[in-house]
């Protein structure tokens, strides 16, 4: 099977109301799934949506992901890629970070597995942490707020 063709495949699927699309071509296969949990949750929650305590909203940005306001002194730790957020790199460790800890800039700060890969995010900026955004073995996206560092 091409790339071309499995793009396709996943425009069509995406284009859809199918929630999942298997494909076997003699030897090969595909399977292709849509969260579909995400769009039901970014419909009833667009254009803000509570953070992860739900004391208050977070706006969106205008490409879809979650960006909370902050303050001129914080920064905002963002995930490099589409995936699962876990904040240890195993069950049964130790967080990376929790809420007060200071990190230094390149500093492992979490983990997001993808295709089956752990891979480690590291913080951007100095500082302490003030909050974490996410739940641990969610989901997240490209660009979805995770840590706010002040």
């Amino acid at each position: 099977m091409d790339l071309q063709k499995i793009r396709e495949l996943i425009d069509l699927v995406s284009q859809s109301s199918l929630s999942e699309l298997e494909l076997t071509q003699g030897d090969e296969s595909i399977r292709l799934l849509k969260d579909t949990r995400l769009s039901r949750e970014s419909q009833s929650l667009d254009p803000q949506v509570t953070d992860a305590v739900g004391e208050r909203a977070i706006p969106r940005d205008p490409q879809g992901g979650v960006q909370p306001a902050v303050s001129s002194s914080e920064r905002v730790c963002t995930s490099p890629m589409v995936g699962t957020f876990y904040r240890a790199s195993s069950p049964g460790e130790a967080p990376f970070v929790q809420v007060g800890d200071h990190v230094v800039a390149g500093q492992p700060i979490c983990v997001v597995e993808a295709m089956k890969m752990l891979n480690e995010v590291e913080a951007d900026v100095s500082g302490r942490i003030k909050s974490i955004l996410v739940e641990n073995g969610s989901f997240v996206e490209y660009g979805q707020a995770l840590f706010i560092v002040e």
